[in-house]
């Protein structure tokens, strides 16, 4: 008990050093504070202590960070009367994709309750782009970032530095695997069990499944889901009706469809599901005479297409509330344990699947 309450003093000594050198103007406005290193010799507390420190007064917007620069002092003059968060939101299909803007509804309807604004910037699936953006938001001083990432695994450096910084951080869906960080998703499992299994209760038996991102962690898990629900049935996966490249090879699909090897197809989104039953129509496919289709997200989009998509629906304003309640948490409560969340799903049937039995 007594080391962790003289760690914490430490903590407090240290912030409350920085303030009063700022408020003595020793540190003026947008002026270089020493660094982490210079600090800790010179008031004889630890990295970590030090680190610590630094991270909170980030968090509150009494310093930014520029990388590769150094730690500077926020000019109070230009900060908003309301707190300052950033979301990051990777966007799918453009910025007025319906998903996207229902997340972003989502986060700010949780945010406006506890008065925060929202800083909303799109990396257009561009994994340097995202990682620039994230650098300038911390370097702006910022309060926390929700991540929409295009590709958490390939961002790993940064979402790693943000941590390493006690710097609050949410990802949204896509998650690194088997490391410890805060996120927010639907339950892609359960979801897609869901859909193959009403799949084989249907008769269905040579049922594929078709990924669009499949080194993404939702449609891994999704792929798990599928893979149970055939195992609980009895049912081998066929290799030859897993079609988890990027460029679906959609010579053999048609081939398979036509022989009778393939009568039900699981897409791992509304997307994938879309631009297979557009594909499938124009080569006279009828859907879902000879073969069905079922997706994943219910989608603004696919009110538009000529058959109604089955699907599984997921709740993306669930998904931007829960993220953003996560992330005041977190700055909140900067030791607090990482939180998971999983949002329930909901099977939709409509017009694109059919019972053969």
């Amino acid at each position: 008990m007594t080391a962790t309450k003289d760690t914490g003093l430490k903590y407090q000594k240290m912030k409350k050093y920085i303030i009063d050198q700022i408020n003595n103007k020793v540190y003026k406005p947008n002026e270089r504070i020493p660094s982490e290193n210079e600090l800790s010799k010179l008031l004889g507390f630890s990295i970590i202590t030090v680190r610590k420190a630094m991270a909170e007064l980030v968090n509150e917007n009494i310093i930014y960070r520029v990388q590769g620069k150094g730690s500077f002092v926020v000019d109070t003059n230009k900060i908003a009367a309301s707190k300052r968060i950033a979301a990051l939101i990777m966007s799918g299909n453009g910025p007025y994709d319906s998903s996207l803007l229902q997340i972003i509804k989502g986060i700010q309807t949780y945010f406006k309750k506890e008065n925060y604004s929202l800083i909303v910037e799109s990396s257009d699936s561009n994994i340097e782009k995202e990682k620039k953006i994230i650098d300038d938001l911390v370097g702006k001083g910022v309060h926390g970032i929700i991540l929409y990432s295009s590709n958490p695994d390939a961002n790993i450096i940064s979402i790693k530095r943000m941590r390493e910084m006690m710097f609050p951080l949410v990802l949204i869906d896509r998650y690194i695997e088997e490391y410890p960080i805060n996120y927010v998703c639907p339950n892609n499992f359960a979801g897609a069990f869901s859909a193959t299994e009403y799949l084989l209760k249907s008769g269905h038996k040579k049922i594929a499944f078709v990924a669009y991102e499949f080194y993404l962690s939702s449609e891994k898990e999704r792929f798990k889901g599928y893979c149970k629900a055939m195992e609980d049935f009895k049912v081998d996966v066929n290799p030859e009706l897993l079609f988890t490249e990027h460029d679906v090879d959609f010579e053999r699909m048609l081939d398979l469809i036509r022989e009778e090897q393939l009568t039900a197809i699981f897409a791992a989104n509304d997307r994938r599901a879309l631009e297979l039953m557009d594909l499938l129509s124009r080569n006279n496919i009828r859907i879902p005479d000879d073969v069905s289709i079922i997706g994943f997200d219910d989608c603004e989009n696919i009110k538009y297409a000529k058959i109604s998509l089955s699907t599984v629906r997921q709740d993306f304003i669930g998904l931007g509330y829960e993220a953003a309640n996560i992330l005041l948490e977190t700055i909140k409560n900067p030791d607090m344990e990482y939180k998971v969340v999983m949002l329930p799903t909901k099977l939709i049937i409509r017009d694109s699947t059919k019972n053969i039995k």
